[in-house]
């Protein structure tokens, strides 16, 4: 049952995240910020049961460490790119009372445009490897679906509302998929 109980409190993060995002664009900071607090809260919530709810799949010692590993340092990305990058980048973007928000398209943000999306997804598939158990998988899967729809909303339909530069900024940016650069120009010799 922590399956079903998982994937509703995920969800109502993911909920309250897009939320968020709408309280963005109809320039309510202060509520979309409270909201997004309680958002990212509810998928840490659920990804906090999901680790200490099951046991971990016996595993050779070497491949427990590469293994946690993985989960620890995706986690690590996850948090840097949503919670440190972007509000140091929004101080530097947006001087107090200026009127229109700019994408912050440096650091990880440089690389795709939703870079929280492919850490979530590295961290979810660390925990199905590392658990190795049915109920982890559904869980796992079902909140990299919500965290997905929850992105291309975003990029469609949310972001093209909050930031003025959004347009030129997806036109350079791919959305999750990396562009492979060789010597500081990418493959297809743009």
């Amino acid at each position: 049952m922590l399956t079903v109980g998982d994937v509703v409190i995920s969800g109502s993060g993911f909920l309250l995240l897009f939320l968020s995002d709408l309280f963005q664009a109809y320039r309510r900071p202060h509520s979309a910020r409270l909201v997004s607090i309680f958002g990212y809260g509810g998928v840490g919530a659920a990804l906090f049961f999901l680790v200490v709810a099951f046991r971990p799949a016996a595993i050779g010692e070497a491949g427990a460490i590469a293994e946690i590993g993985a989960a620890a340092l995706f986690s690590l990305l996850l948090l840097y790119s949503v919670l440190v990058e972007i509000p140091f980048a929004l101080r530097r973007l947006r001087p107090k009372g200026g009127p229109e928000r700019r994408v912050f398209a440096g650091g990880t943000y440089s690389v795709v445009r939703h870079p929280g999306f492919i850490w979530f997804l590295g961290l979810a598939a660390s925990l199905m490897i590392i658990y190795r158990d049915s109920a982890v998988t559904i869980a796992s899967v079902a909140m990299i679906l919500m965290n997905l729809t929850l992105v291309t909303c975003e990029d469609l339909w949310l972001f093209p509302r909050i930031f003025h530069d959004w347009e030129a900024y997806q036109r350079t940016v791919p959305f999750l998929i990396p562009r492979l650069r060789c010597g500081g120009r990418s493959s297809k010799g743009s």
